[in-house]
């Protein structure tokens, strides 16, 4: 299966958990051991509709929507403003807050990673986060090799 069919497999899916299986699936092959993608959509001005689709830690999750950690996030501040992905480095985890964040998701497996942000024509906005557990500089050499793929898996 080429490159392109194994995304375009994505759009074939005919559940939520046939998506989540193909996408944990290319995720992994891309190197990366977890993923997110949320999307928010603003259906009205009170309640905006939100979907995640995830193979984070679900404490993980649990402990980041708890302590409201999207609002502190600098990837998800990025992601909201740009087109632009970003490679998580400790630089961008700056004040006492955001390393925090940073901290509490290096210690549930998330330690290096990469976020793309996907901004639609009438205001949605959606970003799929990949990441894996590996520390290394090698880790960040495969991520900024892998991320022309990850582009793709974004779009699709």
């Amino acid at each position: 299966m080429s490159n392109l069919s194994l995304f375009e497999s994505l759009l074939d899916c005919g559940t939520v958990e046939e998506l989540h299986s193909n996408a944990t699936a290319i995720a992994r092959q891309m190197g990366f051991e977890h993923f997110l993608y949320g999307v928010q959509v603003n259906t009205s001005l009170t309640r905006p509709y939100r979907f995640i689709l995830s193979c984070y830690p679900e404490n993980w999750r649990k402990h980041y929507d708890e302590e409201g950690y999207a609002n502190i996030d600098p990837t998800v501040s990025h992601c909201a403003k740009t087109s632009i992905p970003i490679i998580w480095k400790n630089e961008i985890f700056k004040g006492r807050k955001e390393a925090r964040v940073r901290s509490e998701a290096k210690d549930c497996g998330l330690v290096s990673g990469v976020s793309f942000p996907v901004h639609g024509s009438r205001g949605e906005a959606a970003m799929l986060s990949l990441s894996t557990s590996r520390d290394s500089r090698e880790a960040q050499d495969d991520i900024a090799a892998m991320m022309g793929k990850a582009q793709l898996l974004t779009c699709y």
